[in-house]
């Protein structure tokens, strides 16, 4: 089954598609599912499939954690983005308080932090910078990707800031940074997105986001990586790798997109750091060096893509 952009016209029996039509392949999308189209009420199914152990083990290789000393330098950017607005999305907010211990919040934690990489990058820099919030407002995701599509998708960047949870006996442990996709690294990252998605809902969207971000992947994966090599290396927390998954706000945002994990509230140890205004300062100015890291093999990339 496809999912085209129009209704292509016939030839002979045959579709005739135009230049510049999309067409969405849904059975390449979602592996190891059935995709049926029913008439009668132009509604679109996708029901799961039996599948061998080895087939889904070889499928989720493909789709393993990419450790941030796996670094490419840019080399792989095509050269049609030119960084010039950063959104900055704080997670949660308001009646929203998101991960919470011992009356430590992560709408406070990620505000804090977000609030200090905006001045470092409005100090510093010559991009425009746009925060989804910068109060203690509840921010609906639908609204936060909408905040972020009014500008260019090929000089925007966004980058979702949250902290983690986890039930574990240690509350986990270590920082993590997420591209989208459709189907998740693992059922640990499926249950964070569908944690964070708020219930909201995601099927249509996901499907025709899909289109979207097919050319912003490169660039996506480049400002993950930088931004976990970043994180891990002068915060000193275990790299728990560049992952994937379905977040709403990753799907809805047409432009290159991170939703970065700092470290776990409910890790003592890690919690108290964040706790500390000088070490938000410190992940802030982490963050901010791997914008300008991105930034500059952006304008690297640019330049190289330039006729002579």
């Amino acid at each position: 089954l496809v999912l085209l952009s129009a209704f292509p016209s016939v030839l002979q029996g045959a579709f005739v598609l135009q230049p510049n039509d999309t067409v969405l392949v849904l059975s390449k999308i979602f592996p190891f599912k059935t995709v049926s189209y029913d008439e009668q009420t132009s509604t679109i199914a996708i029901t799961s499939e039996e599948k061998s152990e080895s087939m889904q083990n070889a499928f989720i290789r493909d789709r393993s954690t990419d450790s941030s000393s796996a670094f490419y330098e840019g080399s792989d950017l095509p050269g049609n983005f030119n960084l010039k607005t950063v959104v900055i999305d704080p997670g949660h907010g308001g009646h929203d308080a998101g991960a919470s211990r011992n009356r430590v919040y992560e709408k406070d934690i990620v505000l804090d932090i977000s609030k200090k990489l905006a001045e470092l990058l409005k100090s510093n820099t010559k991009l425009k910078v746009v925060m989804t919030r910068s109060t203690d407002v509840f921010i609906p995701l639908s609204q936060r990707t909408s905040i972020a599509n009014r500008y260019p998708a090929d000089s925007t960047l966004f980058i979702c800031i949250h902290c983690n949870a986890s039930r574990s006996k240690v509350g986990g442990r270590g920082t993590e940074t997420y591209v989208f996709d459709l189907e998740a690294t693992d059922a640990e990252a499926r249950a964070l997105a569908s944690r964070e998605n708020e219930g909201e809902s995601m099927d249509l969207t996901m499907i025709l986001s899909h289109c979207y971000h097919t050319g912003t992947e490169p660039y996506s994966l480049d400002i993950a990586r930088r931004v976990q090599r970043s994180l891990t290396t002068k915060l000193g927390f275990d790299d728990r790798g560049v992952r994937r998954a379905p977040f709403y706000v990753l799907a809805g945002t047409k432009m290159p997109a991170i939703l970065v994990e700092i470290a776990y509230l409910s890790n003592t140890e890690e919690r108290e750091k964040l706790q500390s205004e000088s070490f938000r300062q410190k992940t802030a100015e982490a963050l901010y060096d791997a914008i300008i890291g991105f930034q500059d093999a952006v304008n690297k990339s640019l330049a190289k893509a330039k006729p002579n």
